[in-house]
């Protein structure tokens, strides 16, 4: 160890030197690839084909007998393998901070990153240019050297395009270019361009097509884009094109682009340039091939032409054909065709839509054709009604996944493959039982036991199959059942794994068995099965289902059954479906347990006169309430909505005219009509706007709807205190835009009040026997600068032991008694509004907060940070919510509470990543909203608790796309 490496003057332990050393021992072109990584901040989540491509166009990769993409994977590999590069989860890689910070150490005098707006003088020796925020610097004067030019969020000048002569990697995403400028042809050198999201982007110029040597192209995201240069097939070294579908439908003579490393779609049209036959020649393609309009293919001739078998490299393939127009080949022709497709095409996934020719599949179509198959769907195949095979073979040896699917007068399928994993047999309902299976008394044609995820939708006789080979089923984690009329029972007594269950249409469905043992069970549907009397032993000792989270019923008589009777209380997510009743939920059992329901949903009720008012005001923490397709109700519940409610969604329901006059929820967010509503109800949502809380602040001077009335509340606004007799019967007292001077509250008189909001009162300062307030349940108080005393200052007075929920803008005012004294009451805390740059660093707060379940963060513009110490301080932490809080810029180094169950991020612009430690443990939501800088998951990936995780479009591309991922991999059960 002699190397003189170590004498570098870096941290104390001398891990840099050792980092440097490793470096060391790299090829120089590798050398060269790690140091253009420093181009990306730190936590930056690294997408390993757009690197290598980088790499490619900057000639770091240099092997003239490998293919470019298959070595800079092998660097890439190598990368991994020494610790440079972390792999995370959806495809992403990050690299470690002290990695990062060798790689700027390297590269210092090459690259250089503009963030923030911050910068410095800039050397004449930078080659690698990256601006995040901030105007490109005009006093550099080396543009002419550059190679490589990343840009975010501002649109370069013209000029500049005249002036990278040397430039071979441009990325200008999301720049708001309005045009692409006439000079780019200049760029001779260039290999890399993005221009993705640009959406003002209408025309390509046709000198685009003077950079022979392109190999990436990048143009997703350019909606407006309408026309694209014909000669761009001239440019023979493309390699990738990433572009919506609207623009492989304009490119024409693609058979030119021999180099294509990716074709996701061609449409087959009769003009020359559009035919089949451009394939022929495209043998390097990868990935997924996506054939659509096939039906234009005039003979088997023309589908041979492609030569497919030749697309070695190819691993999904889609066909489709446009059922709407006549195919002109025969289904003769494809019968012959498919097994021509299959040989030495070493494809894993082949998709089949629309081919309405189609009546056979051969039993030349199998496993010696797709060895590797591990996917087949057929959709929506209207004349296919054989499916040969040869007895005694296996077919598709290697199929995990099959999924048949509106093929109307298909009536046998074959025999299934041991490795199957997954099937959906949907909309077949001439399907029977093969004769071998009909006369074997054990079933003969069994189900696969690997089985995890089984859907049985309109299969005809076919479904008779399963009440006799559940017991074999497991493995299975997902079960769907619907519109199979001969299914009479259904026992589950082996599905012990099963997660999500769904039965619906099984008309003579009588009984279920053993459901009690589903200890696995999370989400259950059963609609329509109108027969159905028992769902296991009538016995209150038959247990519950402790696991089980969402269910949707359309009979609520199936809540009183055991063993759904003894599982109300878990039940988080409820729907009422398709329901035939008139009048629900009058059983006060049912009212009495289902006390954990966030979410309430009343579906296509067609026959129901009117809401559960009783469910409705004994659903404590009810946030959302749907109401869709219930035509014969006529109004909302006249004692009010939950007071708790946040979303409120209302369509198809044309005989509810108005909100109800107790008005509508203060903690409301957003209140939604659409579809078949009332007029007036319309507007009425019209007017509240999507958000209500933010509608009725001081910026949006128009108050909320009144609640004023006798019993419940009372509303008062502008300057009006006029207190009167009545008000001893208040519930709940609204005070709002007060602007007298001096004023100060009285609450003798008023001691049954339980819910009171104060807000934007200037000249408010006193507020006297707030204490007297013992029945008060929510408090909420904001804009009220001047507010000084809560009450007399009473050590001894107590607190208010009924408060649950507190907003206050000013965390002075929990130092006031009795808010003080109660504390530890609060299971609900929001600190809303609030303009304090530091929170919470009162040791007496945080140890007396220790009941509190839910924390939000609405509106803090100056917040700099998250109170760490409170937040590791709350024991029963469920859920944490941040709404514009644009001055944070990190979420806590300690992690987030372990407990934590809900996380919501919305418009924190600042904050860079999601914890480093990754996220709790058993989180069921992740919302992350207008948080652009928030890149990817955690390098520890997602929970596995997790069941939801959404995000708005106004994110990190990477981090939405992981968002899809999450969605798509959560097999939905509909209808």
């Amino acid at each position: 160890m002699k190397s003189d490496i170590w004498k570098v003057k870096q941290d104390g332990d001398g891990i840099m030197p050792a980092l440097h050393l490793s470096y060391q021992y790299l090829n120089e072109n590798m050398k060269q690839c790690f140091a253009f990584c420093s181009m990306f901040p730190k936590d930056y989540r690294f997408n390993k084909a757009t690197l290598v491509q980088m790499w490619m166009a900057e000639g770091f990769i240099e092997d003239k007998n490998t293919k470019m993409e298959n070595v800079g994977s092998e660097y890439f590999l190598e990368f991994v393998n020494r610790s440079f590069f972390q792999e995370f989860e959806y495809d992403g890689f990050v690299m470690h901070d002290l990695i990062h910070d060798l790689a700027e150490m390297i590269s210092a005098d090459e690259t250089y990153r503009i963030e923030n707006n911050r910068q410095t003088k800039m050397l004449s020796t930078i080659r690698h240019l990256r601006v995040k925020e901030g105007k490109l610097p005009l006093e550099f004067s080396g543009y002419e050297k550059l190679r490589t030019l990343l840009l975010r969020k501002n649109s370069p000048p013209d000029s500049l395009f005249e002036n990278l002569r040397s430039i071979r990697v441009l990325d200008v995403n999301g720049c708001g270019l309005p045009e692409l400028s006439e000079h780019i042809g200049k760029l001779i050198h260039l290999r890399y361009l993005d221009l993705s999201y640009n959406s003002e982007i209408k025309i390509l110029p046709d000198s685009l097509c003077d950079l022979y040597n392109l190999q990436t192209l990048k143009v997703k995201g350019c909606s407006a884009l309408e026309s694209i240069p014909q000669g761009l097939v001239k440019l023979v070294n493309l390699r990738y094109i990433y572009a919506n579908v609207d623009f492989w439908v304009m490119i024409k003579d693609v058979r030119r682009l021999t180099n294509l490393q990716e074709l996701p779609t061609f449409s087959v049209q009769e003009e020359d340039e559009l035919k089949l036959g451009q394939l022929k020649d495209l043998t390097q393609l990868h990935e997924t091939l996506y054939i659509q309009n096939l039906e234009n293919v005039v003979d088997s001739k023309e589908a041979k032409r492609p030569e497919l078998k030749n697309k070695v490299h190819l691993k999904e393939l889609k066909l489709e054909w446009n059922h709407e127009k006549d195919a002109k080949l025969e289904e003769e022709g494809w019968d012959d065709v498919l097994p021509f497709i299959g040989q030495r095409l070493h494809l894993i996934k082949l998709r089949m839509y629309s081919m309405p020719a189609l009546k056979q599949l051969s039993h030349e179509f199998e496993g010696k054709c797709f060895p590797k198959l591990e996917v087949l769907q057929l959709t929506n195949l209207p004349a296919l009604e054989e499916w040969s095979w040869t007895e005694g073979k296996d077919l598709f040896p290697c199929m995990r996944e099959l999924r048949v699917s509106s093929c109307p007068k298909l009536k046998r399928l074959p025999p299934f493959p041991p490795s199957l994993e997954i099937l959906t047999i949907e909309d077949c309902p001439k399907l029977m039982l093969n004769s071998k299976t009909e006369d074997d008394e054990e079933g003969g044609c069994h189900l696969p036991p690997p089985l995890k995820v089984l859907k049985l939708s309109y299969c005809g006789r076919y479904a008779k199959l399963l009440p006799d080979c559940l017991h074999n089923l497991r493995l299975v984690t997902q079960l769907a059942i619907n519109d199979c009329p001969y299914i009479t029972s259904i026992s589950l007594v082996q599905l012990v794994e099963l997660q999500c269950l769904c039965i619906s249409n099984c008309d003579e469905l009588i009984r279920m068995e053993c459901l009690g043992l589903l200890k696995s069970l999370w989400e259950l549907k059963i609609v329509r099965c109108s027969k159905l009397v028992q769902l296991d032993v009538g016995d209150e000792q038959a247990g519950s289902l402790s696991s089980l989270r969402k269910l949707c019923v359309g009979s609520t008589a199936l809540l009183t059954m055991f063993p759904l009777r003894n599982s109300l209380p878990f039940i988080t997510e409820l729907v009422i479906e398709s329901c035939s009743e008139e009048v629900i939920f009058e059983e006060a059992i049912l009212v009495r347990d289902l006390i954990a329901v966030t979410y309430l949903s009343f579906s296509d009720c067609k026959k129901l006169q009117s809401l559960p008012t009783e469910l409705l005001q004994s659903l404590p923490s009810l946030q959302t309430l749907v109401i869709d397709c219930c035509p014969q109700i006529q109004s909302l519940p006249e004692k009010g909505l939950p007071l708790r409610l946040e979303f409120l969604f209302i369509s198809g329901c044309p005989q509810i005219q108005a909100m109800p006059d107790e008005g509508l929820p203060m903690s409301l967010n957003i209140f939604h009509c659409f579809g078949d509503v009332h007029p007036t109800l319309m507007e009425q949502s019209k007017r509240m706007g999507d958000n209500p809380r933010i509608a009725n602040s001081a910026s949006h001077p128009r108050p909320p709807p009144s609640i004023l009335s006798n019993r419940i509340g009372w509303y008062i606004k502008e300057n009006s205190l006029r207190w009167q007799d009545r008000i001893i019967y208040l519930k709940e007292l609204v005070l709002e835009w007060n602007q007298e001077k001096d004023t100060k509250l009285e609450w003798e008189v008023i001691e049954e009040l339980q819910y009171l909001y104060i807000s934007n009162c200037d000249e408010l300062r006193n507020m006297e026997c707030l204490r007297h307030l013992k029945s008060l349940k929510e408090l909420t108080i904001v804009g009220c600068p001047k507010l000084v005393r809560l009450d007399v200052e009473d050590k001894q007075a107590g607190g208010l032991s009924s408060l649950r929920k507190l907003c206050v803008d000013n965390t002075a005012l929990l130092k006031m008694s009795p808010l003080r004294h109660s504390l530890p009451f609060i299971t609900e805390l929001v600190i809303e509004s609030c303009s304090e740059e530091v929170i919470f660093e009162e040791a007496i707060l945080v140890r007396s907060l220790t009941a509190v379940t839910s924390l939000t963060f609405s509106d803090c513009k100056k917040l700099q940070s998250l109170p760490t110490e409170l937040l590791h301080s709350l024991p029963f932490l469920e859920k944490l919510m941040m709404f514009d809080c644009p001055q944070i810029k990190s979420l806590p180094e300690k992690g987030l509470p372990p407990s934590l169950r809900t996380l919501r991020i919305s418009c924190c612009p600042q904050i860079q990543s999601l914890p480093e430690k990754g996220l709790p443990p058993f989180l069921r939501s992740l919302c992350i909203s207008g948080c652009p800088q928030i890149q990817a998951i955690p390098k520890e990936g997602l929970p596995k608790s997790l069941s939801s995780f959404d995000c708005s479009d106004d994110v990190h591309p990477t981090l939405k796309e992981q968002s899809k991922k999450f969605t798509a991999d959560r097999i939905v059960f509909d209808n």
